[in-house]
């Protein structure tokens, strides 16, 4: 199994597991929550597979906040896949997948 994969898989099982007590999708922030209001967007990062994630404040949270808070869903993906997604790295603060699968690939 891939690192990409396994991190699609964390993602995939977390989301299924967000009416649970889920460890990935309730972990604290040390920074504190960087998006609070409804309409924001933030760059999460989920650190069991590596993997980042846009979502919006009211989404149910996977990781914790990397970077936000952004007005468009596009902006935070921007951000995202240009400061933050590096598939080769070894810096645990960067994202070895993305999810979903390909929405960095047209990112200019």
């Amino acid at each position: 199994m891939t690192p990409h994969v396994f991190a699609q898989l964390i993602f995939v099982l977390g989301i299924g597991l967000h009416s649970s007590p889920n460890p990935i999708a309730a972990a604290p922030d040390s920074q504190g929550d960087l998006c609070t209001k409804a309409g924001q967007y933030c760059v999460n990062h989920e650190e069991t597979g590596s993997s980042c994630m846009v979502q919006e404040t009211t989404e149910s949270r996977i990781g914790r906040n990397l970077a936000g808070p952004f007005e468009t869903r596009a902006e935070a993906t921007k951000v995202m896949c240009k400061q933050y997604y590096d598939p080769a790295s070894d810096d645990p603060h960067k994202c070895l997948a993305v999810v979903p699968d390909g929405v960095c690939d047209n990112v200019k």
